[in-house]
């Protein structure tokens, strides 16, 4: 029998109150209707998932041991208001995994156990560990007729899981992605990018098409050590673009027939990932992450390169650390969590790059699981600091080095603390606050910082404060992604009016919930090949633009797709000549930022 830490089982029980206050509430029937009073439906989605658990782990050891034979302890506890039903379900799948493996505390790979404080991810990594278990005694994919299941998020890797959760709990994200494809976790992970992508979170800051080119290098590099000096497979385009998205598609087109020729037609390893996705920035890491993998493979044996790559090989050049060549779910959950939840990787001395990949993904999963975003009362108990400020936190609030808002430093990470110094006048919402290395300038409406507390806050008359900005989250200065602190533009609705051409009960929205991604400048005709996105709220809840008209209402030309992106040719500046449609909004004025205000230089 697997020998069950303490810690666990006092953790389990911990909870356990709250498991049963939570399982009763889930399973208990409507109260009496007193005179008035709305019907009440009770909730099943909890428990019915938990008993489902215990039901098919009871058919697994009906299936493997024999009907009615189980482990020595075994509790077949499945009482749905029992304050130990997870801790019981818990013991005894332990106790049928040394049965099943044969091996007391052997585990199949990557068996995630009872890791978390909380009664719902508990749960969660009960039926993926069965499932885990489960493909071990029948095969892998294959069950009983009897069967329940789950839905196939539960079967993904753990890291994917914390990532799809976490992107619940930051952005209401909910994947779309059909059970039935093929690769249900590699697509949900990619889906998962695609909307950080939208939210303006990206994998890499850096030069993209230098990263692009320094892709072009390497892979050319391997396509010789391998086939010969310029012998290349029937297909190869080997093209180098100004336009990153084309340049982009080219290198995965060349890398899939160069891995089709050496691991065999549609032959990949685990973790490939094969894709694009919808950003640059997402690109360069899912593509440098596969042609490393390919060289790991095909280089096996060849003692005379220099760290196993040819002469001249750039690697990871440009992109920081190496969690590049970690798994997709793996560096997206890092960089989500750095972004908004303060997250810092310990220092990881690995001997290869799995084990650091490993191990990263390990102490990330922590870290995810304990609720990072549940911010303590006690940690802001003090209402000020020890400088007599109010203290307050960011709730992913726009940072700046001036009051005007013009030169913008990032997003503040949600649940930042700092001190709030001085306002603005009027009725500016702007203030200067100082926190650990940074002191900058942020909106009072995107912080925890009460309205009453702001109008106490001396104003800045006569005060010129230092700004500056050193934090992790950090990046800039460069442009604000809004036009703010530019002149005011029209009141949104005033032109060009009218309901809007492609007709549907679609909602108008302003300026600043539109969203451009911005793909080939073209300052020869003052112009920007872009993708837009309409939201319900500034960075929420945002769509793709699917059609643009002008302001006699034709139809703009698609000049290229990127996923569910049309393409579009703007003018730089704020315009009111266009009409912007999504599924549920349009918008009738944008600002397109020239290249300067990007910090981009012809």
């Amino acid at each position: 029998m697997r020998r069950i830490s303490p810690y666990v089982i006092l953790g389990l029980l911990i909870i356990a109150p709250f498991i049963a206050a939570t399982l009763t509430a889930v399973y208990a029937g409507p109260p009496a209707q007193g005179e008035g009073e709305e019907p009440v439906t009770p909730r099943t989605d909890f428990g019915t998932f938990v008993i489902n658990v215990r039901l098919d782990l009871e058919l697994l050891a009906d299936e493997v041991n024999g009907p009615g034979i189980r482990p020595t302890g075994w509790n077949g506890n499945i009482d749905p208001t029992s304050p130990s039903i997870l801790a019981d379900i818990w013991l005894d799948l332990e106790a049928e995994a040394d049965l099943v493996i044969g091996e007391e505390g052997a585990r199949p790979p990557g068996w995630a156990g009872a890791t978390s404080p909380t009664p719902d991810r508990v749960a969660r990594n009960l039926r993926h560990d069965l499932e885990l278990l489960a493909d071990v005694a029948f095969g892998e994919g294959q069950r009983p007729d009897d069967w329940i299941g789950a839905l196939p998020i539960f079967s993904c890797d753990i890291t994917v899981q914390n990532l799809i959760d976490m992107m619940e709990r930051t952005f209401e994200f909910t994947p779309t992605t059909p059970p039935s494809v093929v690769d249900y976790c590699a697509a949900v992970t990619g889906e998962a990018q695609d909307a950080m992508a939208s939210q303006g979170i990206t994998l890499v800051e850096g030069d993209i098409p230098q990263l692009l080119e320094n892709i072009r290098g390497d892979l050319e590099r391997l396509a010789d050590e391998l086939n010969g000096l310029g012998v290349r497979p029937d297909g190869w385009r080997r093209t180098i673009t100004l336009e990153s998205g084309q340049m982009a598609d080219d290198l995965l087109n060349d890398l899939e027939l160069l891995a089709d020729q050496h691991l065999g037609e549609d032959n990949r390893p685990p973790g490939w990932i094969g894709s694009t996705g919808i950003s640059p920035g997402i690109a360069v890491r899912n593509l440098r992450h596969d042609l490393e993998i390919l060289a790991d493979l095909t280089l096996v044996g060849r003692d005379y390169l220099e760290d196993g790559r040819p002469y001249g090989w750039l690697g990871t050049e440009g992109f920081g650390d190496n969690t590049t060549f970690c798994p997709a779910a793996t560096q997206s959950l890092v960089l989500l969590m750095r972004t908004y939840y303060r997250y810092e990787a310990p220092p990881i001395e690995a001997p290869d790059i799995s084990t650091f990949c490993s191990t990263l993904a390990a102490d990330a999963n922590r870290y995810a699981e304990s609720d990072p975003e549940r911010v303590s009362e006690e940690e802001l108990a003090g209402v000020v600091g020890a400088s007599g400020k109010p203290i307050a936190e960011s709730d992913l609030a726009f940072a700046y080095l001036d009051v005007g808002a013009l030169q913008y430093m990032g997003v503040m990470p949600r649940g930042t603390p700092f001190e709030a110094w001085y306002r603005n006048f009027g009725e500016s919402s702007m203030m200067y606050v100082v926190g650990d290395n940074f002191a900058v300038y942020v909106s009072r409406n995107w912080t925890t910082l009460s309205e009453e507390d702001f109008y106490r806050l001396p104003t800045l008359q006569g005060v010129i404060p230092e700004t500056y900005c050193f934090a992790d989250w950090c990046a800039g200065p460069g442009p604000t992604p809004t036009p703010t602190g530019q002149v005011p533009t029209p009141t949104p609705g005033a032109a060009p009016g009218g309901p809007p051409p492609g007709g549907g009960n679609l909602v108008l929205v302003p300026w600043n919930q539109v969203v451009v991604f911005y793909d080939q400048d073209k300052p020869e005709s003052g112009t920007v090949l872009v993708r837009l996105e309409l939201c319900a709220a500034v960075n929420f809840g945002c769509e793709p633009v699917q059609a643009v008209f002008d302001a006699v209402g034709n139809p703009l030309p698609i000049i290229n797709v990127i996923g569910p992106y049309p393409v579009f040719e703007l003018p730089y500046g704020y315009s009111n000549s266009y009409i912007l449609e999504s599924a549920s909004y349009y918008a009738n004025e944008i600002w397109i930022s020239d290249p300067t205000l990007r910090g981009i230089t012809q």
